[in-house]
């Protein structure tokens, strides 16, 4: 399937976390302090998602705490792979993490919170960081995808747009875009109706449909035919996801590709950009 804020006020009064979780200035300074390879950039955590840590770990509920423990282990990833779903193995830390983080079921800040109320509270561009099924499927053939990247806008719309890289190394960028809506309490439902492709570079390109319609031209024959193959091979019944995990302060979701029983984690790395082309 789909960048933050300033911090949190603290007092003195505030109670120390508990041992086992650590507190938001560690947190910093352990990203702060990641070594990492020359030129390689490195995103600390997001603002909202120390407060997020702050405010579970001073939780007297152990799940808060196994939540809060999560988010760090996340972000601790986050910091020092960007968002990147070949640093998540399947049975390694961040594996485990997106494992707690959906036996909370959390779906928001209230416990009646619904699916409905996860698309209000999604807009922004989320990034990848945890998808066993494309991990499993990729790695032993030497593909890559990266960034895996969602955007959702404030009325429903969704775009996809996923970086490949393949073996021999020819690179480009698969998108699509449509809309996204709730179908059950915990579930949403993608329809994707653009499909197009772009050449490798640091952005996909936007979706030739909706520039050739505002234009008043009709799509190219390479565009047309890329689309008409999307929409034939889009089956509905593989679009229905359950939401198993969303904080709108930590900017993290988790939702569940049926097919595979492969739970997707994904960060949000921005609001989601005035003028963004669905």
């Amino acid at each position: 399937m789909t960048p933050l804020v300033s911090l949190a006020t603290t007092t003195t009064t505030t109670p120390p976390p508990p041992p086992s979780v650590a507190s938001p200035s560690s947190i910093t300074a352990r990203a702060s302090s990641t070594s990492v390879a020359p030129g390689r950039s490195v995103a600390a955590p997001p603002v909202r998602l120390v407060s997020t840590i702050a405010r579970a770990s001073s939780s007297s509920s152990s799940s808060s705490v196994d939540v809060a423990d999560a988010l760090l282990t996340c972000a601790d990833s986050i910091a020092t792979n960007g968002a990147d779903l070949y640093a998540s193995k399947p049975d390694g830390d961040v594996a485990r993490a997106v494992e707690t983080l959906v036996a909370s079921a959390r779906l928001g800040s209230s416990d009646d919170a619904t699916a409905s109320d996860v698309i209000a509270a999604g807009e922004g561009v989320y990034e990848v960081f945890n998808m066993p099924h494309m991990f499993n499927l990729s790695s032993p053939i030497g593909m890559r995808f990266k960034p895996v990247r969602y955007t959702i806008g404030a009325r429903g719309e969704i775009r996809s747009d996923v970086r490949f890289v393949t073996p021999g190394g020819f690179a480009g960028w698969l998108s699509a875009s449509g809309r996204v809506d709730a179908s059950g309490v915990d579930e949403v439902t993608l329809a994707f109706d653009s499909f197009w492709v772009g050449r490798d570079g640091a952005s996909p390109r936007d979706n030739p449909a909706r520039a050739g319609a505002e234009g008043g031209g009709a799509l190219g024959a390479m565009d047309a035919l890329v689309n008409g193959l999307g929409n034939a091979g889009f089956l509905p019944s593989f679009a229905r996801f359950p939401v198993r995990f969303f904080d709108e302060d930590a900017g993290v979701c988790v939702f569940q590709f049926p097919p595979l029983r492969s739970d997707v984690a994904a960060q949000r790395v921005s609001r989601t950009p005035s003028g963004t082309v669905f």
